[in-house]
């Protein structure tokens, strides 16, 4: 995910979200900056859907996707629990 955003607009959001699922599990992970917040929902047929993973940024502000002094995170979850990195 490549994005401007926050209230500076001026530095791009950069994080890798990968997901892989199987037929018995689904493992997210990211890794880049600590913004902004993240939610990965999975909606299967004729079932409730769930939540795989949720992260929250580390601030508002967008500062945290600054190149140098940025937050970064490197996050894994399975089935909606922090697995690594929490």
């Amino acid at each position: 995910m490549d994005a401007i955003g926050g209230d500076a607009g001026v530095f791009a959001v950069d994080n890798s979200i990968k997901i892989k699922a199987t037929q018995t599990s689904v493992t997210v992970s990211q890794q880049g900056d600590a913004y902004p917040d993240m939610e990965v929902v999975q909606y299967r047929t004729n079932q409730a859907p769930r939540v795989i993973a949720t992260d929250r940024m580390a601030s508002s502000s967008g500062w945290d996707s600054a190149p140098f002094w940025g937050k970064k995170i490197n996050k894994t979850w399975t089935d909606g629990k922090c697995v690594s990195g929490c």
